[in-house]
């Protein structure tokens, strides 16, 4: 059983108005997770060009995505 399915079968027994505003919170926590993992497939495609417009080294963008998916998107490389 995945940490996501375990969570909604958490939720899923809870009282319904509390159930309701867990869920909402573990959603968006998912979208959240979703969207970083977005990010972070967009910047290893991307070339040394499109780096520089962004402001960003290959080093930068190689911390980044070295960092877990579960940590913020910091695009400094320092944080």
């Amino acid at each position: 059983m995945t940490l996501l399915t375990e969570a909604v079968s958490v939720v899923a027994s809870m009282p319904d108005e509390q159930g309701a505003r867990r869920g909402r919170s573990i959603l968006t926590f998912a979208k959240g997770l979703r969207r970083r993992w977005r990010q972070r497939r967009e910047l290893s495609m991307m070339d040394e060009i499109g780096l520089r417009d962004l402001s960003l080294t290959a080093a930068d963008a190689r911390y980044e995505l070295n960092r877990p998916f579960w940590s913020s998107l910091s695009v400094t490389g320092r944080g």
